[in-house]
């Protein structure tokens, strides 16, 4: 597990060029798709919880970085990789005393958030779409762990609906690409509102 996690945080890209991107960026997606079967197997709550616990906040760093550097695949295969953390892998059976306070923090730090609305002003209406589908998934995990869920939930409407607002106040030009342009709008606004309609379904 520590090792795979080097290996996605770069650390023993030694032998690589420092320009070669391409090839480091390849290793790293090899660590993320092997450390995601890896949990898929565990059929064993405690040990999953045992494996993932020290190791979820520098997978988080990663996806921090990764949006950072604008590293679009990483980003997907990150965020994968949380999502089989904390939806899909059987850590959240356990019964260990100790998950729900991990859970707690680990939501209720203000990084979490604040990397998936970074992400979320991705150009790519397919990265921006994977950021507000796994937002949506984590309603239910904000409105049972969050420290404040009532005003996290309240900032994630804010943010689509002012989103939404700024989309449609931006100046179209008259060219060749304004029916590309008018689709591409369309298309980020529908995604904001799928958002907006996941999180209203927990309300209604």
């Amino acid at each position: 597990m520590t090792l795979l996690l080097r290996y996605l945080q770069g650390r023993f890209i030694v032998f690589f060029s420092k320009d070669d991107k391409e090839k480091e960026c390849h290793v790293e997606l090899i660590a993320c798709e092997l450390l995601e079967s890896l949990l898929m197997v565990v059929d064993d709550p405690k040990l999953c919880f045992q494996m993932i616990r020290p190791y979820i906040r520098d997978i988080h760093h990663c996806l921090h970085f990764a949006i950072i550097n604008g590293e679009l695949v990483n980003q997907i295969q990150v965020l994968n990789l949380l999502k089989t953390i904390l939806f899909s892998s059987v850590m959240r059976k356990s019964t260990e005393n100790d998950l729900k306070v991990f859970l707690k923090e680990f939501v209720s730090r203000p990084l979490f958030i604040q990397s998936l609305v970074l992400g979320l002003d991705n150009h790519s209406p397919y990265i921006k779409e994977r950021y507000v589908e796994f937002l949506g998934l984590c309603v239910p995990l904000l409105l049972e762990y969050h420290r404040d869920p009532g005003l996290q939930i309240c900032q994630l409407l804010n943010l689509y609906t002012n989103k939404i607002a700024a989309i449609n106040s931006q100046r179209m030009e008259v060219d060749e690409y304004r029916d590309l342009t008018i689709s591409r709008r369309n298309t980020e606004i529908l995604i904001l509102l799928a958002g907006i309609k996941d999180i209203c379904v927990y309300f209604l």
